[in-house]
């Protein structure tokens, strides 16, 4: 008799009946640069393989300060290199979001600081971007289910679209972050990418 197959977590959590509402982040700052998937850590961004040890004292320095920040890792289609990379950050309580092209990786983590301070660490943000969760290593099912959104969007030229590290509930996968807005949504399906897009560029709540 062969054994009953394994459900993934995304299937249980929705067939429970497991609410959306109130499961995000309320961490008011928000970092992300750009590194190989291949590099990610499954659980902790400032563990990835080849990243400079200040990048691992961002987290606690926000939080001696009194704020939280979520700090990931993206990945653009066909982008390997470690060297210069690629800084979004953004502060939703403050309506501020930054994006410096291309940054020596040894200028990160002060640029990232210098955001948290109040700063200009680069200029905003030119267009909408959906940071969709791909991260296999953490859970096969944002690997498989954020993939198929990824897939879907690459191709629309009014929305910039990016491969990001685990966001938090893969169990509420696929799960995608819009910036600036901030706003966080879980259970898109392929079906929703257009739609959900077309929200994101008029500034509208999916």
């Amino acid at each position: 008799m062969s054994p009953a197959p394994t459900r993934a977590c995304s299937e249980v959590s929705f067939e429970s009946g497991e609410p959306l509402a109130g499961t995000a982040s309320d961490a008011p700052l928000f970092a992300a640069f750009s590194w190989p998937k291949a590099l990610w850590h499954h659980d902790d961004v400032a563990l990835s393989e080849g990243l400079p040890a200040a990048i691992s004292e961002l987290a606690g320095a926000a939080k001696r300060s009194g704020r939280k920040l979520q700090l990931r890792l993206f990945q653009r289609t066909g982008r390997q290199a470690t060297d210069p990379v690629e800084l979004i950050c953004a502060d939703f309580q403050n309506a501020r979001t930054a994006r410096i092209p291309e940054l020596p990786l040894e200028r990160c983590a002060a640029a990232i600081s210098e955001f948290i301070a109040g700063g200009g660490a680069g200029a905003p943000l030119e267009r909408p971007l959906l940071l969709v969760c791909t991260d296999g290593k953490h859970d096969l099912c944002c690997g498989k289910l954020g993939r198929s959104i990824v897939s879907t969007l690459r191709s629309d030229p009014q929305l910039d679209v990016a491969e990001v590290s685990h966001l938090g509930g893969h169990r509420l996968a696929a799960n995608c972050l819009a910036l600036p807005s901030g706003e966080l949504y879980g259970r898109i399906a392929a079906v929703d990418a257009p739609a959900l897009a077309e929200s994101i560029q008029h500034g509208r709540v999916y």
